[in-house]
C-alpha cells in the first residue's frame, strides 16, 4: 500500500509499505542493538529497506520525496524550511481511481503553514514490460494562497484544516485558520483563485479578507452531504456553517453548570468527526479530556438537541490526555487519539464504561489518523511527533508495518488500493513474523 506523508518541514513523502511480503523474499536478520540500517533514508531510488520492531513484524519499505515543481514559484521558495510545514490533507471526493484501467488518477489537495495551497495529481503508468508492474508519478496542477490582506493587531492565523471537492467539474479547495476565517478556492488552469470567504463571526461573503474576531480554532471537520463545515476551538462553542452562504445552520450548547459551584464548563474543541452511516450523529473532542455525541439535525431550535446526546464521565475521564484526532470505524465505534501518544477504540454506546482495546505503538503525540474506505481491507495510518508512519489492522488492533521518516509529521493519506500493487484476492496472514 502507498501512503503520502507531510512534516513540518514541508516534506511531502510517499511509503510504500509491503504488508504481504512475497513468497521469495528472504526475512531479514533481527538488527543489533544500536543497529540504525533499519531505519530508511529518503530517496528516489526503488531499493527497498527492512523495517522490524519487537511488536511490528519485519516488512520493505521504500520512501521517496515527491517534489513541488512550479512555474510561478522561486526555488528558494521551493526549498525545505519549517515556514512551509504541511498542515493537512484531502482528497478530492470524484477522484477517477478505475483498477481495471492501466492508468488511473487520484488528485489531493495540501495546505501549509505559509497560508499556502496546493493541488497534485498521482497517476499510474505501467512500465514497458508488464511484468514490471507500474508507477506512480505525481505532478503539481495548481497552487494558490489563503493570506489574509487584513489581519487585527497583526495577529498570524494559521490553517488547521482543508477540504477538496469538485463543483460542476470544477476542483474547489476549503481552507479554515485558527481565526474561524473559510476560505473557498477555485482551480483556474494552474492557478487557485479565491472564490470567497467568510468569518464564523461575521458570515457575509466576500472576495476580499474580512478583519477576524477572537482566538482559537482547532477543529475542523466538513459534512459533504449538505455542504457544510464545522468549526470549533477555544471559547467557541461547536458551530456548523453552509459553505455557500456562511450562515450558521447548527450550534451546540454548553452542558449545564456545576451543581454545587455553579461554573460553567470550559469550551475547547480540539477534534470532531462525522459517522459514515448516519451524518447527523457527530462525535466531538475536547482539551479537557472529553469525547462529547451530537446530534446536528437543522431541522429544530430545540436547546435539548443542542446539547450533548451522550458523553464520558466528567469526573473519571476515560481519556487521560487531551484529544487530538476522532475518526469514526463503524456505526458504534469510535478511533480516539491524543496529545499522550494513546490510539483508543471506543464504544459510542457505552461511553461511561471504557475503551475498548488499544492500538499500541505510538509514543508522541498522535496528529493525523487516516481511515479510509472498504478497499482498504480494514486497515489504517496513523503518524504523529513520534516520526513514526503505523500501518494497522482495524478490526485485530495489530500493527502491521511502521516507518521511521526522521521528521515529525503532521499529515497522512492513504492512496487507493489500485495504486498498492497488491493483488484482490491477496489476504493477510495469520501469522505473522516477530
Amino acid at each position: 500500500m502507498r501512503i503520502i506523508t507531510g512534516d513540518e518541514c514541508g516534506l511531502l513523502k510517499e511509503t510504500t509499505c509491503c504488508i504481504k511480503p512475497s513468497n521469495n523474499t528472504v526475512t531479514p536478520k533481527k538488527p543489533a542493538h544500536g543497529d540504525n540500517s533499519a531505519a530508511p533514508a529518503v530517496s528516489a531510488g526503488p531499493a527497498p529497506v527492512s523495517v522490524s520492531s519487537a511488536s511490528f513484524p519485519y516488512r520493505e519499505a521504500i520512501v521517496r520525496r515527491i517534489p513541488f515543481q512550479s512555474s510561478s514559484v522561486t526555488e528558494q521558495e521551493q526549498e525545505q524550511k519549517r515556514s512551509r510545514g504541511i498542515i493537512d490533507f484531502s482528497p478530492c471526493s470524484s477522484n477517477d481511481c478505475t483498477p481495471s484501467t492501466t492508468t488511473s488518477t487520484f488528485r489531493f489537495g495540501c495546505v501549509r503553514l505559509d497560508q499556502s495551497v496546493q493541488l497534485y495529481e498521482a497517476s499510474k503508468h505501467e512500465l514497458n514490460n508488464p511484468k514490471d508492474g507500474f508507477e506512480v508519478r505525481y505532478e503539481t496542477l495548481s497552487e494558490g494562497s489563503v493570506a489574509a490582506s487584513v489581519q487585527e493587531d497583526d495577529v498570524e492565523y494559521k490553517p488547521i484544516g482543508i477540504h477538496c471537492l469538485t463543483v460542476g467539474g470544477v476542483e474547489r479547495c476549503i481552507v479554515a485558520d485558527s481565526g474561524g476565517q473559510v476560505s473557498i478556492l477555485q482551480r483556474k488552469d494552474a492557478s487557485l483563485d479565491l472564490l470567497t470567504r467568510y468569518n464564523q463571526h461575521t458570515p457575509q461573503p466576500s472576495s476580499k479578507s474580512q478583519p477576524l474576531a477572537g482566538n482559537g480554532g482547532w477543529c475542523c471537520t466538513f459534512l459533504a452531504r449538505e455542504d457544510a463545515i464545522l468549526l470549533g476551538g477555544r471559547d467557541r462553542e461547536t458551530s456548523l456553517l453552509d459553505i455557500h452562504t456562511g450562515k450558521v445552520v447548527w450550534k451546540a450548547k454548553n452542558i449545564p453548570p456545576n451543581n454545587q459551584t455553579l461554573l460553567e464548563y470550559p469550551i475547547f474543541t480540539t477534534a470532531a468527526s462525522f459517522s459514515n452511516h448516519d451524518t447527523n450523529a457527530l462525535a466531538v473532542g475536547t482539551a479537557y479530556k472529553q469525547v462529547r455525541i451530537y446530534d446536528v439535525r437543522t431541522n429544530t431550535k430545540s436547546s435539548q438537541r443542542r446539547r450533548p446526546v451522550d458523553m464520558t464521565n466528567i469526573n473519571g475521564p476515560v481519556m487521560h490526555h487531551r484529544i487530538t484526532t476522532l475518526n469514526y470505524l463503524s456505526e458504534y465505534q469510535l478511533l480516539v487519539g491524543d496529545a499522550g501518544g494513546y490510539l483508543h477504540k471506543l464504544d459510542t454506546r457505552y461511553l461511561a464504561k471504557g475503551v475498548l482495546g488499544r492500538f499500541m505503538g505510538p509514543t508522541g503525540s498522535v496528529r493525523s489518523v487516516h481511515v479510509p474506505d472498504e478497499e482498504s481491507k480494514g486497515r489504517l495510518c496513523c503518524v504523529g511527533l513520534d516520526r513514526i508512519l503505523r500501518v494497522y489492522n482495524v478490526n485485530k488492533k495489530k500493527g502491521l508495518c511502521k516507518v521511521y521518516l526522521k521528521q515529525r509529521l503532521n499529515a497522512c493519506l492513504i492512496l487507493p488500493h489500485s495504486f498498492s500493487g497488491e493483488a484482490d484476492d491477496e489476504e493477510e496472514e495469520d501469522d505473522e513474523p516477530e
